[in-house]
């Protein structure tokens, strides 16, 4: 049977909870639980530039962040996908993201 689930798997759309987790993770653990996090989300084999396109929905619709907040992290994004453009490591870019946006959040708190 045809779903929107198996649609999205068969595309590469990921999931907004797994994109939710891995933000959560970022904003407030430690770089130890980001890199295991983030070397899990690589196990499943999706794309960082589709990570980075959804992550920019989310980081856009997120109600708990400051304009200020989202346009950095929207520059964190960009940078991510210019070093990808350049055919840097996917793994080393996803890493760098997510403690850029860590680094973000542990100045403000």
């Amino acid at each position: 049977m045809i779903s929107t689930n198996l649609i999205n798997d068969i595309c590469g759309v990921i999931p907004i909870d797994l994109i939710s987790d891995l933000f959560e993770v970022a904003r407030f653990k430690q770089p130890e639980i980001i890199i295991k996090k983030a070397d899990e989300f690589l196990c499943y084999g999706y794309d960082i530039k589709q990570f980075n396109y959804q992550l920019t929905d989310f980081i856009a619709s997120n109600n708990t962040l400051t304009d200020q907040e989202k346009g950095k992290i929207n520059s964190f994004i960009l940078d991510c996908e210019l070093f990808l453009h350049e055919n840097s490591s996917q793994n080393i870019q996803l890493y760098k993201l997510l403690t850029e946006i860590r680094n973000l959040f542990k100045m403000n708190y």
